[in-house]
């Protein structure tokens, strides 16, 4: 998980019509999406197994409908057993139920058709994967080899996604299977020749903007380019720069006190930090924190036990280093050689150590 940017665009009705069975007891419905760079909750009564929704969306965004069964209200996790996921868009669309949410269909948008046959084919890898959970759960050897195993599965999975986009040129979530193979770090050459052969219409919708916008920085932050140096002031406001890392392993950490993901992962790094600092490597924490989140972004550092060095210009999103780095959603890493060039961008978990195990052990 990460914490993203939000983006703003012009927006257009949608209308969301469901009808149900009468099987289908509860009187109230809750529907859960983003708009305008915001989260929105809207509930509305069920009458004679009908409901109606109406709202504003600017591009395609994923709505999550709920029934409240228990009659607890939204915030009830037994009403989150039985979900229907529907893309908004500006248009009528229909949703009918016979016994579930999760069974029902969705009528009248070619988007939730094409949403409904790429989720087919991301379900069924995904649970490729889960297959091999489970089974190494209970098998020494496969459990030994769990690391061969998943980069076999991985690679299969970035060839389903590059045929996807290849055969379904029209299709919104071909925008998600680029995202898949720009996380997945597949080369940003090989991502922007997929890119440029999907539509002009989707190359140039919201999702295809920022879709652009992302090769661009991943081919001038990508491994093997050099830093792009900046400074910025530590919590004492005394200026520190990137330039003084030179003859070091660099790891810059784009993180905010705000951001639960980005807590999340300060604990390998402290490890990762208390390991190898004396090899030569370390942190610099860049914090997408604002001016009256100053105390907060102090205080995580202290509760997270972060003793490298902090810096930030305190300007949220707005950070410059940030957008030097075309930052759009944290944690966000890249790891500098001692010549100042990136050699791994993006290390979760145990692979910043293992990454310098890897250096250092040579």
């Amino acid at each position: 998980m990460s914490c993203t940017l939000a983006s703003q665009a012009q927006q257009r009705d949608f209308v969301i019509q469901g009808k149900f069975s009468e099987s289908i007891i509860p009187k109230k419905v809750y529907m859960q999406y983003a708009s305008g760079g915001a989260t929105r909750v809207d509930s509305t009564s069920l009458v004679n197994g009908s409901f109606t929704f109406k709202g504003k969306v600017d591009d395609p965004v994923p709505a999550r409908i709920f029934l409240d069964y228990s009659q607890k209200g939204f915030g009830d996790m037994e009403n989150r057993k039985d979900v229907r996921v529907v893309y908004l868009e500006p248009l009528t669309i229909r949703v009918e139920a016979t016994d579930s949410l999760k069974r029902a269909k969705v009528l009248g948008s070619k988007l939730n058709d094409d949403f409904k046959k790429y989720m087919a084919m991301s379900d069924s890898l995904n649970e490729v994967v889960m297959d091999l959970r489970r089974v190494g759960a209970k098998d020494a050897t496969i459990r030994a080899n769990f690391r061969s195993h998943m980069s076999k599965l991985e690679a299969n999975n970035v060839t389903a996604f590059k045929k996807y986009v290849s055969d379904n040129p029209t299709s919104f979530f071909s925008i998600d299977a680029l995202t898949y193979l720009v996380n997945n770090r597949v080369n940003p050459a090989e991502v922007e020749a997929l890119f440029e052969g999907i539509s002009a219409d989707l190359r140039s919708s919201t999702a295809g903007m920022q879709m652009k916008r992302t090769l661009h920085f991943d081919k001038l932050t990508g491994v093997g380019n050099p830093i792009l140096d900046f400074t910025q002031n530590d919590v004492n406001n005394k200026a520190v720069s990137t330039k003084d890392y030179r003859g070091k392993y660099l790891l810059i950490d784009f993180w905010a006190s705000w951001c639960g993901p980005c807590r999340a992962e300060n604990p390998a790094l402290v490890k990762a930090y208390e390991a190898y600092r004396d090899n030569g490597f370390e942190i610099l924490g860049v914090s997408l924190d604002d001016a009256n989140k100053r105390d907060a972004w102090i205080k995580a550092i202290a509760d997270d036990k972060l003793t490298w060095t902090q810096v930030s210009d305190l300007k949220g999103w707005k950070n410059e280093a940030s957008a030097l780095y075309g930052i759009r959603s944290i944690p966000s890493n890249f790891l500098i050689d001692p010549d100042g060039k990136i050699i791994a961008r993006n290390l979760r978990g145990m692979q910043v150590q293992e990454k310098l195990k890897e250096i250092f052990n040579k």
